[in-house]
C-alpha cells in the first residue's frame, strides 16, 4: 500500500523575498516502512529565518537546498506506521522531515515527547525540567510546619554546588479549598541567606481543615526554584 504524500519543492533561487513563483508543490506516492522505519504524519512545521539562507546558491553555515529537493524544516510528527522497535503508531516525535505531509525515516535524529521530559531514539531518558530545576537550584531543602492558622516555611540555603547567595527570593503559598479550587494567595520574602544558612517566613493560609497549600521559593527572575505542597 503506497501513501499519497505532498510535497513543497525548491523551484528557484529567490531573489530578494520568496515569492510563490520559487517553490512547486507535487504528490508523491510513499511505499511503507521497511523493516527499522518509521512512516510519520508531519502535524506542525517550524518555519524559520535561518531557511532563507538555505534556498542561496553560495556556500553558507549549513547545506544549501538543492533545485527540486524538499525543502528543509524542524516537525512535530506523529508515527501512522513502524516496523521500528523503539516507535509505535501513535507516538508524537520530533524530527528534521521538511516540508511535506508525510516522510519515511529509520529513526536517526528523532526524539519521542514524553510527560516528564524527553527520550531518545534508543529509551534512554535525558533529564527532564523538574530534574534539572531542582540540581540547579540553591534551595537545599523547605521545612513546613503548620499552627493556628499558620504555615511556617523554613528555607534553607544550599551549602554544597550550585551554592550561593539568595537574594530577593520569595515564597508564595496558594491555598486550594474544597474541589481543589484556589482561595487565596499570599507572598512573604525571604531575608538574604548566605550559603548553609536558614530563615523562617510566615504565611497566613487560614483554618487548616479541608485545605491543601502550595509552596514555591520563588527567584527574582519569577522563575520556582522549589516547590512543595502541605496538606491538611
Amino acid at each position: 500500500m503506497t501513501t499519497k504524500n505532498k510535497q513543497v519543492l525548491l523551484a528557484a533561487r529567490p531573489k530578494g523575498a520568496p515569492t510563490e513563483n520559487d517553490f512547486r508543490i507535487v504528490t508523491t506516492d510513499l511505499r511503507d516502512p521497511d523493516d527499522g522505519e518509521v512512516l510519520v504524519k508531519n502535524l506542525f512545521l517550524s518555519l524559520d529565518p535561518y531557511m532563507r539562507g538555505r534556498m542561496n546558491e553560495g556556500k553558507s553555515y549549513a547545506a544549501r537546498v538543492e533545485l527540486d529537493q524538499v525543502m528543509v524544516g524542524a516537525t512535530a510528527s506523529e508515527v501512522v506506521a513502524s516496523r521500528h522497535p523503539k516507535l509505535k503508531v501513535g507516538d508524537v516525535v520530533v524530527g528534521y522531515f521538511g516540508w511535506q505531509e508525510y516522510a519515511l525515516s529509520k529513526g536517526e535524529g528523532v526524539m519521542k515527547q514524553r510527560v516528564h521530559g524527553v527520550v531518545d531514539l534508543f529509551a534512554v531518558t535525558k533529564p527532564s525540567y523538574e530534574e534539572l530545576r531542582k540540581e540547579s537550584s540553591p534551595v537545599d531543602r523547605v521545612t513546613l510546619k503548620y499552627s493556628d492558622g499558620r504555615l511556617s516555611a523554613i528555607v534553607h540555603c544550599r551549602n554544597s554546588i550550585p551554592s550561593h547567595t539568595m537574594s530577593g527570593y520569595t515564597v508564595t503559598a496558594v491555598v486550594y479549598g474544597f474541589g481543589g479550587l484556589p482561595m487565596a494567595q499570599h507572598t512573604a520574602v525571604l531575608p538574604v541567606l548566605e550559603p548553609g544558612q536558614e530563615a523562617t517566613v510566615v504565611l497566613p493560609v487560614g483554618d487548616a481543615k479541608g485545605i491543601r497549600v502550595r509552596v514555591d521559593v520563588v527567584r527574582p527572575t519569577r522563575y520556582s526554584a522549589w516547590t512543595g505542597e502541605w496538606k491538611a
